[in-house]
């Protein structure tokens, strides 16, 4: 059940803010971490914000992550972070799987201090055969291929059409620019 329950939504881009929304609409309690976001855009839309998603985990019924990272960014999630967590809590991961910090998510689920934990992303993808987490009935896993939907292709295939005639008429939406660093030459 999800009525009354914390939710910590670290990274408030386009899918952290769908995530708070869809959790607000439950009669979830709304937290969000984004050191990019300001606090009064968060406040706001009725959430409680932190600047530092570590000072909220001990609160949260469910973390869930919503940050950019790559190979050279470090686990934001490891024994520590697990260990501040409400005991009980679920964690959600579908941003990225550099930032947890397998060996620990799987000792805090196989200790019973974590309930559960929803992964749409892994640090190797696809997974070891041999991965814990694969074994473990507390782990929900799924691909990362939210955007493989007819509909989803469908829209994205209109999106680029509509901004590269947009640039053609001087009206590029940046936001749709996975290259941005081009834009300060054109």
């Amino acid at each position: 059940e999800l009525w009354g329950k914390t939710v910590l939504v670290v990274g408030f881009g386009r899918v952290g803010r769908r995530t708070a929304l869809r959790c607000a609409a439950f009669d979830m309690r709304v937290i969000v971490a984004d050191p990019y976001v300001a606090h009064q855009e968060v406040e706001a839309l009725g959430y409680r914000y932190v600047a530092d998603f570590r000072d909220a985990l001990a609160e949260a019924d469910f973390v869930t992550l919503h940050l950019p990272g790559g190979p050279a960014q470090g686990a934001v999630m490891g024994t520590a972070e697990f260990t501040k967590m409400k005991a009980g809590a679920y964690f959600v991961n579908v941003a990225r799987g550099t930032l947890v910090d397998e060996e620990a998510l799987v000792d805090a689920l196989t200790s019973g201090h974590l309930r559960g934990a929803g992964l749409d992303v892994m640090r190797q993808e696809p997974p070891a055969p041999d991965s814990p987490l694969l074994e473990l009935q507390n782990v929900v896993l799924s691909p990362h291929s939210a955007a493989l939907t007819e509909e989803c292709i469908r829209r994205m295939s209109v999106v680029s059409v509509q901004n590269i005639l947009d640039a053609l008429d001087g009206r590029l939406n940046p936001d749709f620019v996975v290259n941005k660093e081009v834009l300060g030459s054109v």
